[in-house]
């Protein structure tokens, strides 16, 4: 008889058997990261391989999968803290921070609305629709989709004329101080997805939102933002800027660098004294502080619109070891007043958060360097209150233990 054909496996099984790959690579860069090797190569996952004490950790591992899987048990290490606020303290741009839980995955997303409310009106409403897609596609497709649905919306929305609220609010235009652009309204955005059983986080962002990652004993995990620090220090982001017709200004036209708010760790109370390096602080043609966003349109003399220049979003992942971690997601409202190193944004809740940014931004909490109140001729080493101004804070805090 001649021999039986092998059946192909069948393509459940083939998912289940890439899955399982996953999960066994997975383990070793855990136990790897807790040896405190975080980036880890592939060399580094073979010689893994030759160490006994990592071995052992590893076999021990997969024997209590096997015994949990054949008992029927679940051992759940993690517990999972949301926590979210949005003070509206200013023109009311920032979009509501919102999550979505699932048995396997965390899908996350906060935003900040700028030059007017439409983009923030419209993702507020679609709220439920991203979420989904970034459980379904990733935090990097579903950005991309957004970006498609926006522009289709405001096409609709333009040849509707006045007709709706959100009609009304994208014809916002701004076109001060003499500057030949027009700036329609836009959003910051960030978007992440967190994997439970890989422990893997996904981020996807658009300008200057924050999304921090901190755990005990690591130095925080900090997604950049695409500004004008990122375009001074990185010369691939400046040949695509260039590439594109985006092109570093002042908010007055000049082509000249600003000094731009930063804040930096005083001590580890964590108060905080302000820098003002020169940096760029606007781009053009879009008129905002970043060269990423969603929104910002231009419409040409039929009325159809056009997307001003912008880079594609920054997507990193993060594979994160065993042990506590805390993703700290917020709007420029909270970044331009805390350092992402500030001890307060390691421990306390989106609401407290919030409320000490608030009291900075109002009270004149910050102290300046003697060569920053030389450079501009003042008198006191505090800054008084409210000459910041105030900006709207939004943020979303999610602590796993």
């Amino acid at each position: 008889m001649p021999p039986k054909k092998r059946k192909a496996p069948t393509p459940k099984k083939v998912q289940q058997q890439k899955q399982q790959k996953l999960l066994d690579s997975t383990i070793l860069i855990k136990l790897l990261n807790d040896k405190g090797i975080v980036d880890c190569s592939n060399e580094e996952i073979e010689n893994a391989l030759n160490d006994s004490t990592i071995i052992d950790a590893y076999n021990k591992i997969i024997e209590d999968r096997a015994l949990s899987s054949s008992t029927g048990e679940t051992k759940s290490a993690e517990t999972y803290k949301f926590t979210t606020k949005i003070l509206q303290n200013d023109k009311e741009e920032d979009i509501i921070p919102r999550y979505k839980e699932t048995d396997t995955h965390i899908a996350m997303y906060v935003g900040d609305g700028h030059g007017g409310k439409y983009i923030k009106l419209l993702i507020d409403d679609l709220g439920d629709v991203i979420l989904n897609n970034i459980l379904e596609s990733g935090p990097s497709q579903a950005v991309q989709i957004l970006r498609t649905k926006l522009k289709q919306l405001a096409g609709n929305d333009v040849k509707e004329k006045d007709s709706n609220k959100r009609s009304r609010a994208f014809r916002t235009t701004y076109t001060g101080n003499g500057l030949a652009a027009i700036k329609r309204p836009g959003a910051m955005f960030c978007a992440v997805l967190y994997e439970k059983n890989t422990r893997k986080v996904s981020i996807c962002s658009l300008g200057d939102c924050t999304c921090n990652i901190y755990r005990d004993g690591y130095a925080p995990i900090i997604q950049p933002f695409q500004d004008g620090y990122l375009y001074e220090n990185d010369a691939d982001v400046q040949k695509k800027c260039t590439s594109l017709g985006i092109r570093p200004i002042d908010k007055y036209g000049k082509l000249k660098k600003m000094p731009s708010m930063t804040p930096r760790v005083k001590d580890a109370e964590g108060h905080v004294y302000m820098d003002y390096p020169d940096e760029w602080a606007y781009f053009y043609p879009s008129i905002v502080a970043c060269f990423g966003f969603l929104g910002h349109y231009n419409m040409d003399r039929f009325g159809k619109i056009h997307e001003v220049p912008r880079l594609k979003p920054i997507c990193r992942e993060h594979i994160l070891g065993p042990g506590p971690f805390r993703i700290f997601m917020g709007s420029d409202g909270i970044s331009d007043v805390m350092n992402p190193c500030s001890p307060i944004l390691m421990t306390e809740s989106a609401s407290d958060i919030a409320e000490k940014c608030k009291k900075r931004w109002k009270t004149g909490f910050f102290t300046i360097t003697k060569e920053v109140q030389d450079r501009f001729g003042l008198s006191s080493t505090t800054i008084p209150a409210g000459a910041l101004g105030i900006d709207d804070i939004s943020c979303l805090v999610l602590s796993v233990s």
